[in-house]
């Protein structure tokens, strides 16, 4: 009987300690949810506490004790996000605004799809990338 008080009590006390932070991604001025971004969660000595990326919805619920935290938030489409935060019983709720990113590129280089190839005299085509089946004969391929 001792034993499963015992028990019970390390559960509880488990229980009590960590509590769950809600975090909402959103793009900054449409206010979308934005998915899979990942998530870095630092404690105030820099070791890492939980890696993970959002839902389709945008949001993810960590289990973490309450305290001070660093959150990191990334995304390819979206500026880097990183902010202190301390969570307790009435900040249980962060929602992160990304910003799009936006890059100039300076050059494009556009290659072609590759189906016709030449080889000295040689003349190479790759049939299934240009025929769907419709053809009804040489010409008709020839044609494409």
């Amino acid at each position: 009987m001792h034993r499963i008080l015992f028990i019970l009590s390390l559960v509880s006390s488990l229980f009590c300690f960590s509590q769950n932070l809600k975090i909402k991604t959103v793009e900054y001025i449409k206010l979308n949810s934005i998915s899979d971004v990942k998530i870095l969660v630092l404690d105030n000595n820099g070791s890492i506490t939980t890696i993970t990326s959002t839902d389709k919805k945008g949001t993810i619920v960590l289990d973490i004790p309450y305290g001070s935290y660093t959150i990191k938030a990334s995304h390819l489409a979206f500026e880097k996000w990183n902010q202190k935060i301390i969570f307790d019983e009435t900040n249980s709720t962060i929602t992160i605004k990304m910003m799009q990113r936006i890059e100039d590129l300076d050059e494009v280089l556009i290659n072609a799809s590759g189906y016709i190839r030449k080889h000295g005299d040689t003349t190479t085509v790759s049939l299934p990338k240009i025929v769907n089946g419709k053809e009804r004969n040489v010409i008709d391929v020839l044609k494409k």
